[in-house]
């Protein structure tokens, strides 16, 4: 009896394992019928008044910073290697790898720092900025 139990359970598990690995398997039709084609890129739309000068605004300046960071982390790893090439014992590696390790601290600090100056920087030059173009208001002399 109790084998006749075991079997049952077991043939029970397979057939609902082998239905869930059926219908995750099968093919649907909409997938047999749709062909892939690459995506076109669409140009990105000019951002329009105080958000578009903002977002510009900021680009270019993510972009300076973004440069200026990749530069000084490249300055720093220069300084690390050249300070391991010339150690000579373990300890001054250890010390040169706090140097640099503290430089990059210093780099990140820095860069987010500049971003929050930089992002309030956009912010008000956003708003100074006219949002519409005037308009001119011609006189007319009779």
């Amino acid at each position: 009896m109790k084998k006749l139990i075991l079997f049952t359970l077991l043939a029970f598990i397979f057939s609902f394992a082998s239905l869930a690995l059926a219908q995750t398997t099968t093919p649907t039709t909409l997938t047999s019928t749709v062909t892939t084609t690459k995506p076109v890129k669409q140009p990105k739309a000019e951002a329009k008044g105080v958000a578009g000068a903002y977002a510009n605004c900021l680009n270019l300046e993510m972009q300076r910073l973004t440069k200026e960071m990749q530069e000084r982390k490249k300055t720093a790893l220069a300084e690390y290697k050249n300070a391991i090439k010339n150690a000579t014992s373990t300890e001054a590696k250890k010390e040169a790898r706090k140097v640099y390790n503290t430089a990059l601290r210093d780099i990140k600090k820095w860069f987010n720092q500049a971003t929050k100056e930089a992002k309030e920087k956009c912010i008000s030059t956003a708003t100074s900025t006219p949002t519409s173009t005037p308009t001119s208001t011609a006189t007319s002399t009779q």
